[in-house]
């Protein structure tokens, strides 16, 4: 894959903390601030998956999942003859 070169500025304590844990991952700055991007981007899309499924299901049912719901629960009772 080709790579593109950017220029990031840091503090220099920040800096300095990442050259330390570059040193002791064994792996190059560049490495090291490509493991973290993508770290954080795999959080970002987790948790924007989770806050979709959350709205999702804190959405009350429309009137076709109810009737649909309602369809399910008389089929189950019906094979199973329980009422759950």
């Amino acid at each position: 894959m080709p790579s593109v070169k950017t220029a990031v500025s840091l503090p220099e304590s920040v800096f300095r903390q990442v050259e330390a844990l570059a040193e002791e991952l064994r792996v190059s700055r560049s490495r090291l601030f490509l493991m973290a991007i993508e770290q954080f981007t795999e959080r970002r899309r987790n948790q924007e998956l989770f806050e979709a499924i959350s709205r999702a299901y804190t959405k009350p049912p429309s009137r076709e999942e109810k009737r649909f719901l309602r369809a399910a629960k008389r089929y189950h009772q019906r094979r199973t003859g329980k009422d759950w």
